[in-house]
């Protein structure tokens, strides 16, 4: 259990290293997107890669946007396993996305779905 204020910020029966992930809106007011890549090595092991986009579309300006964010790690191992004769036994591969629908019918209500 948190001591102190944390437990204020994050619930009374937090347990320490509570992380709050908060994922950005989809914007009906402009197209957006991004793409980053990242590629490195691993010694003793091979090549690593990972990639991320974004793309924000407005379906209906200022009313109605779609978000979508995915994401592709590829991570090269560097132990092996002698005894098994397996190599690069610590590798690891993560892919993922998400997409959120941002509705906004009056100026005084917002709906959002993400999955």
């Amino acid at each position: 259990m948190l001591k102190g204020p944390q437990g204020t910020l994050y619930g009374a029966s937090s347990m320490s290293g509570t992380i709050r992930f908060i994922p950005n809106e989809a914007d009906p007011s402009a197209v957006d997107f991004n793409v980053e890549g990242e590629i490195s090595t691993t010694d003793k092991g091979g090549t690593n890669y990972r990639t991320n986009g974004m793309l924000n579309l407005p379906i209906i300006k200022d009313k109605l946007a779609v978000r979508a964010v995915g994401w592709i790690s590829d991570e090269a191992g560097y132990i092996d396993n002698v005894r098994l004769g397996l190599k690069d036994i610590n590798s690891n591969n993560v892919e993922g996305g998400r997409v959120s629908v941002r509705w906004l019918p009056t100026d005084r209500l917002q709906l959002s779905a993400s999955a």
